[in-house]
C-alpha cells in the first residue's frame, strides 16, 4: 500500500473485483519481488520457530571437576549435534 500509495483492506468481504481495481498488475515486477521477500521471510520464521522449539526442550547435563570440585556443564552428543545442526541453518 505504501509503494503503490493505494488503500484496501482485506477481509472476508474482499471480492476478486476489489484486488482487479487496484490495478496492481501494471507493477507486476514490483509486486512480484515483494510477494517474494515475503515468502522468504515466512520460510525463515518457520525455521527460527523450529530451532526455537527445539532449544526450549535441550538441558545441559552437570558434573564435577575431578580436581576442585566445581560443578561444571556437560553438553551431549545430542546437544552438540542439534548446536552444529542450527549453526549451518
Amino acid at each position: 500500500m505504501v509503494v503503490y500509495q493505494v488503500r484496501f483492506t482485506l477481509d472476508e468481504r474482499t471480492t476478486l473485483s476489489d484486488l482487479m481495481s487496484l490495478n496492481l498488475h501494471k507493477f507486476e515486477d514490483e509486486v512480484k519481488n515483494i510477494v517474494e521477500k515475503s515468502v522468504k521471510e515466512m520460510n525463515m520464521e518457520k525455521v527460527l520457530n523450529g530451532i526455537n522449539d527445539a532449544w526450549l526442550d535441550m538441558n545441559f547435563d552437570q558434573e564435577k571437576h575431578s580436581r576442585t570440585g566445581v560443578t561444571m556443564l556437560r553438553a551431549s552428543e545430542e546437544l552438540i549435534e542439534t548446536l552444529e545442526e542450527n549453526q549451518v541453518t
